[in-house]
């Protein structure tokens, strides 16, 4: 019993590390009936259920943050301003690839 649940676990935890590292493997989604659902977070009232994902790989976060760098961080780093980046490790994961022109299917 034991060796099955250490396998259970083993290939949970590989499963979970396969997801981490690939750039479109996405985790299993969201229920929008759990309370951690973000559609249930008035911080996103004005947005439709189609914009607020039950599910995000590395690649739809980067897909996600990338005008945010093109057309604010960048910008406002070429114009000799300071900024300060607050965000979520994928977040920062998928926006560091993004700025050192990183698109490998590992991340």
């Amino acid at each position: 019993m034991l060796s099955t649940i250490f396998t259970h676990n083993e290939k949970k935890n590989n499963h979970f590390a396969y997801r981490r590292r690939s750039l479109k493997a996405r985790p299993p989604p969201i229920s929008k009936s759990d309370k951690y659902y973000p559609g249930n977070d008035s911080k996103y009232s004005d947005l439709i259920d189609e914009q607020i994902p039950t599910s995000e790989s590395l690649l739809d976060c980067m897909s996600r943050t990338r005008p945010l760098w093109e057309y604010k961080i960048q910008r406002d780093l070429k114009q000799g301003k300071n900024v300060m980046v607050v965000a979520h490790a994928n977040t920062l994961r998928g926006l560091a690839k993004i700025i050192d022109g990183m698109l490998s299917f590992t991340a």
